[in-house]
């Protein structure tokens, strides 16, 4: 294995994805758009931790209520609450039914255009 491959294949799960983007360019590799993805999904994540805390602090509710509400394994509920959850389409759709809020995808046709 040669050094540069030794250090991808010493990252953690967490950053795998890094290094689908990451490129060699000159025997530098360049991890900007990969550090730009990393910090949007943690922004993201901690978006629906806070909103699952609010929520249970709202309701009066437990962990395991918010387990049962959301019908999710408790691994998977603490790793929302945790902000460590890659989350699917389907798990926007239980958090949006339990949070009773329609979710609201960012990205328009053209710059500066919102789709109502």
């Amino acid at each position: 294995m040669t050094h540069e491959s030794e250090k991808f294949a010493a990252r953690s799960t967490s950053d795998s994805f890094q290094c689908e983007i990451a490129h060699q360019e000159g025997g530098a590799i360049d991890r900007e758009p990969a550090v730009a993805r990393t910090r949007l999904m943690q922004t993201l994540a901690a978006q629906v931790s806070k909103a699952l805390t609010q929520y249970m602090i709202r309701e009066g509710i437990g962990f395991n209520e918010l387990e049962r509400r959301l019908q999710m394994s408790s691994a998977t509920v603490a790793k929302l609450l945790r902000g460590q959850s890659n989350i699917t389409l389907d798990t926007i759709a239980a958090l949006a039914l339990v949070l009773e809020q329609e979710p609201k995808l960012l990205f328009f046709a053209s710059k500066g255009e919102e789709n109502a």
